[in-house]
C-alpha cells in the first residue's frame, strides 16, 4: 500500500478514535481482559488484527511488569507524526486486548537500512487517560508525546535538534515506584524552569533516563544519577534567576538612562520675564541643583513651567495671576524656600 494511503487510513481511523472517546466519555484505554502475562505472540496479534501497520510488516514485542516493548521497522518517508498516531494506535490495540496488565507502551521504529538506529515513542496510560477527560486537547496530546532517536548501544536524544517543548514537560507524568516523591519534586523544579522558558533539553534527557530504569525494574542505580540531577536542575535554576534579574536590571537602567535624559532637557528651560521673575530663578536653580545629587523633582519642575511660567505675563487676569502665585507658593513650600519667596 502506498504511504499516502496508509498514512491517510491510520489519520482515519485515530481521528475516529479520539472522537469516540470525546463523545461517549470513554477512556481511550478499553478495559480489556486481564492476563497474568501476555506473551510476545499475543501481543502481536492484537496489534496485527488492529491492522495498525501494513500487513506483513515485521513486528517483535516483549512484556515486563506491565511495560509493553513493540519493535518495528520505520518508513523512511514518514514524518514524526506518523510515528505518534502509529504509537497510540498500537497502545489502544493493546490495552483493548489485554486491559489493566498494560500501564505503560513504547514502540521503537527501527532503521531499515541501520539497524541499530531507531526513533522511539513512549505512551504512559496516564499521558492518555488525561487526554480522554478532556484535561489535554489533541493537539497537546501529540505535543506531549515525544519522539527520540538513538542506537543500539548508544545514547538518545529528543527530536532532532535536541530540544524539548515546554508541552512535552508540562504534560508528562512521574512513573510510579521507587523514590517517587523525590522524583515528582525534581519533575516540579524541571516545570518550574520550563515555564520560565529555559532550555531544559539536557536535565530531561537525564530525568527521563532515571524514569525508564524505574519502569525496566532498576530502582537500585537512579541514587546518585537522582542526586546529581537535583545538583543540576539547582544550578540552572540559580542561573536562571540570575539571567531574569540581569534583564530587569538592564531595563531598569535603560529607563533611569532615558528619564534622566528627559530630566536635564526640562531642566535645561529657564524662566521667562515678568511677574515675580527673582523667586521664579531661585527656584528653578534650586531644583537643578536638587536635580544634579540625584533626587527627583520633575513634579515640581513640571507643575513651575505648565502651572506658572504660561501665566505670569497674564498681568489683565487677576484670578489666573492669584492660581499662578498660589502654585509658586506651592513649590516653594516644597523646596523649603517659601520664607525667602515672600
Amino acid at each position: 500500500m502506498a504511504l499516502t494511503k496508509q498514512v491517510a487510513k491510520v489519520k482515519f481511523r485515530l481521528n475516529a478514535v479520539l472522537a469516540a472517546c470525546m463523545v461517549a466519555g470513554l477512556g481511550l484505554w478499553g478495559s480489556g481482559s486481564a492476563q497474568a502475562v501476555p506473551s510476545s505472540a499475543e501481543i502481536v496479534g492484537a496489534i496485527n488484527a488492529a491492522k495498525v501497520l501494513p500487513a506483513g510488516q515485521s513486528l517483535s514485542a516483549t512484556y515486563d511488569r506491565g511495560q509493553i516493548i513493540v519493535s518495528t521497522y520505520r518508513n523512511p518517508k514518514a514524518q514524526e507524526k506518523d510515528l505518534k498516531i502509529d504509537a497510540v494506535l498500537i497502545t489502544k490495540a493493546v490495552k483493548d486486548r489485554f486491559g489493566a496488565d498494560v500501564k505503560s507502551v513504547t514502540v521503537m521504529f527501527y532503521d531499515a537500512t541501520n539497524r541499530s538506529n531507531y526513533r522511539q515513542v513512549v505512551v504512559s496510560e496516564g499521558l492518555v487517560q488525561r487526554f480522554a477527560s478532556g484535561e489535554l486537547s489533541q493537539q497537546l496530546l501529540f505535543d506531549a508525546l515525544a519522539v527520540t532517536s538513538g542506537s543500539v548501544g548508544g545514547g538518545s536524544s529528543t527530536g532532532v535538534a535536541g530540544n524539548v517543548t515546554p508541552a512535552v514537560v508540562l504534560a508528562y507524568q512521574c512513573v510510579r515506584g521507587y523514590k517517587y516523591e523525590d522524583r515528582n519534586q525534581t519533575y516540579m523544579n524541571l516545570r518550574k524552569l520550563a515555564n520560565a522558558n529555559w532550555n531544559v533539553s539536557k536535565l530531561w534527557a537525564s530525568f527521563m533516563a532515571i524514569e525508564q530504569q524505574i519502569k525496566s525494574g532498576g530502582s537500585t542505580i537512579i541514587d546518585a544519577p537522582l542526586d546529581k540531577l537535583d545538583e543540576d536542575i539547582s544550578r540552572d535554576g540559580i542561573q536562571c534567576v540570575a539571567q531574569a534579574q540581569a534583564r530587569v536590571e538592564a531595563h531598569n537602567k535603560a529607563m533611569a538612562g532615558l528619564n534622566d535624559a528627559r530630566s536635564k532637557l526640562a531642566l535645561s528651560k529657564n524662566v521667562g520675564s515678568g511677574m515675580w521673575e527673582p523667586r521664579r530663578q531661585r527656584v528653578l536653580m534650586e531644583l537643578r541643583r536638587r536635580a544634579g545629587r540625584g533626587e527627583n523633582v520633575t513634579y515640581l519642575h513640571a507643575m513651575l513651567f505648565n502651572e506658572v511660567e504660561p501665566y505670569v505675563a497674564r498681568i489683565n487676569d487677576p484670578e489666573a495671576m492669584m492660581k499662578a502665585q498660589e502654585k509658586l507658593m506651592f513649590i516653594e513650600k516644597q523646596l523649603g524656600m517659601y520664607a525667602d519667596g515672600m
